[in-house]
């Protein structure tokens, strides 16, 4: 099977094969990818920025009705991509199929948070929590803490700062 890369809207010849071997399993070859050539990396980034520049014109409702069916689609798949997410990084069955699920409902949350209406803020009552708000970018911002300690500071939006 001829193997190649989707970039621009289109599939590209790579350069050569690269074997994905399961860590746990040497000799589970889960797949062959290619790679690409500088020019093919430089294509990919220019449509990566202007794809993201499209992103930005999307209204606020259909962006989260998109984030809600990306979250769900990972969720109904979460056994099949779970296994094969534990085969490339050799780690147990139940783990890889929570860290689908997961990353299934950071969609669905973020799906829910966009769909607030700008200038949105709220404030956890607990210890643990999420603090977050919408800017009139609708950049979305926030701080996740534990115990008062762990903090990590995220902006996911159009605008930058």
């Amino acid at each position: 099977m001829k193997k190649s890369n989707f970039i621009n809207g289109h599939w590209v010849e790579g350069l050569g094969l690269i074997k994905n071997i399961n860590p746990s399993d040497t000799s589970d070859i889960i797949d062959e990818y290619t790679s690409c050539t500088a020019d093919q990396f430089e294509i990919a980034v220019q449509s990566a920025t202007a794809a993201q520049k499209e992103w930005q014109q999307v209204g606020i409702e259909k962006r989260s009705q998109i984030l809600s069916k990306i979250g769900d689609e990972i969720i109904s798949r979460s056994e099949e991509l779970g296994e094969l997410l534990s085969r490339e990084e050799g780690k147990p069955i139940s783990e890889g199929i929570g860290e689908v699920n997961r990353a299934g409902q950071y969609f669905q949350y973020f799906q829910v948070i966009f769909s607030f209406t700008r200038k949105y803020q709220y404030y956890s009552k607990n210890l643990d929590g999420i603090l977050f708000r919408l800017d009139q970018c609708n950049n979305l911002e926030g701080a996740y803490y534990q115990n008062s300690y762990r903090m990590l500071f995220f902006h996911v939006g159009p605008c930058d700062y």
